[in-house]
């Protein structure tokens, strides 16, 4: 009978009470709190050392652009090659290249033959960061035209100030503040592709054609006014192809500084001018590409000034 009760009492200890079960619940939730930020940070660590390694190459490819062509590529705009298109075949995607119906360029872009090449997502242009599904090709490297978008609403001639211009071939010697002082590239994530939702900073105002500033200063009230405007027009779809040469896509300014909280915009069609501001996905700012293959996170806290005189190849504030 002793026997027997002490195997009853050993049995009845074998298992865990209620205040136990409970402390060993909450030990696991506070460990999963802690290690879910950790690895979360670890994996954007990795995605921005990709996204910065990617920049780097397309800096290569701008060099070797340039040995096989005398010049850096045009900007263009209006439906005309984008920097990243001709770059194509030093980026190891001559296949995709090749393949585009290139015959009457500003129609032929959008004819039935290039429709598949230009949906195409190329690694070469995406940011690992940027976590969004577009609906087309995704591009989040732009090219830089300088500080002042705006100059040229009231001068049609007017070229950009940065070291992608719109009709002239540019070179690496026309950057007279120094190749490792003058920006070419930056990145900037796609929009939302949020349907009938009103643009977030991630999106695109679109500014009606009569509606023209005539300065950058006046450019940027109006993205201002715009933004909190209900019934302004906007797009979600920025950054959706990298093709084209033109804001919406591949064309980025240093009008303000990295991820502002000014809502971008511009008029469309076709781009005239446009406030498009460096924007990421990472926290705190952007990968920026200089002119001399360097690649350097830049902050959002930026000095405005210094930010401006970076877009610009010969401002001489440097």
């Amino acid at each position: 009978m002793r026997l027997r009760r002490l195997y009853t009492t050993k049995r009845l200890q074998l298992g865990f009470s209620l205040p136990e079960l409970l402390v060993c619940i909450g030990v696991i939730g506070l460990l999963c709190s802690l290690l879910i930020p950790a690895v979360q940070a670890a994996r954007e660590s990795a995605w921005s050392v990709q996204c910065r390694q990617r920049l780097a190459e397309i800096g290569k490819a701008l060099h070797s652009f340039e040995d096989s062509h005398q010049s850096l590529p045009t900007a263009f705009y209006s439906n005309q090659p984008s920097p990243q298109f001709q770059l194509l075949p030093f980026l190891s995607e001559s296949a995709v290249y090749e393949q585009f119906n290139m015959e009457n360029w500003g129609k032929g872009h959008v004819v039935a033959t290039n429709a598949t090449i230009r949906s195409r997502r190329l690694i070469s242009f995406v940011c690992p960061s940027d976590r969004t599904t577009p609906t087309a090709a995704q591009c989040n490297y732009r090219a830089n035209i300088g500080s002042d978008p705006a100059n040229i609403v009231t001068n049609k001639q007017a070229e950009f100030s940065g070291p992608f211009r719109r009709d002239r071939k540019p070179k690496t010697q026309q950057v007279l503040d120094g190749l490792s002082k003058t920006a070419f590239f930056s990145e900037r994530w796609t929009g939302t592709f949020a349907q009938g939702k009103k643009a977030s900073l991630r999106d695109y105002t679109i500014v009606e054609s009569g509606l023209l500033p005539p300065n950058r200063d006046a450019a940027i009230l109006l993205c201002n006014q715009l933004a909190s405007d209900p019934l302004s027009s906007f797009s979600t779809d920025f950054g959706s192809g990298w093709d084209i040469g033109q804001f919406r896509d591949t064309l980025y300014s240093h009008a303000l500084p990295p991820n502002s909280r000014v809502v971008d915009c511009g008029n469309s069609p076709p781009l005239y001018y446009a406030i498009v501001t460096a924007r990421s996905a990472h926290s705190a700012g952007v990968h920026v590409l200089f002119g001399d293959g360097s690649t350097t996170f830049t902050e959002d806290n930026i000095d405005l000034t210094l930010w401006r005189r970076l877009g610009d190849v010969d401002d001489g504030g440097i």
